[in-house]
């Protein structure tokens, strides 16, 4: 298996799949709850930058040809943090969560 970077496309909570995305495979990647590895609920979100293993999945479940494992997510650069909290603070205020 092959070590890559990437960032998580989509992600259902309810169905606990999603989709990856690495420059460094040919097609996205499917990865479920269950290689997430985290404390916790074991979820992504779009936009999440992470770093998995990656296999050919032969089967093509769902249309992926690919499979992931051991999915960290990592943490954002600090520039980015911030504009990701201001993000969900504005959100947030639009929708009369605060």
């Amino acid at each position: 298996m092959q070590i890559v970077e990437g960032v998580c496309v989509w992600w259902d909570d309810d169905e606990g799949w999603g989709a990856l995305r690495s420059k460094q495979v040919e097609s996205d990647v499917f990865v479920h709850f269950s290689a997430v590895v985290t404390d916790g609920f074991h979820t992504l979100r779009a936009g999440e930058r992470v770093e998995f293993a990656v296999e050919p999945f032969p089967s093509g479940q769902d249309g992926y040809f690919f499979r992931a494992h051991g999915v960290v997510p990592l943490p954002e650069p600090a520039g980015q943090a911030r504009k990701a909290a201001a993000r969900r603070a504005r959100r947030a205020r639009r929708s009369g969560e605060v």
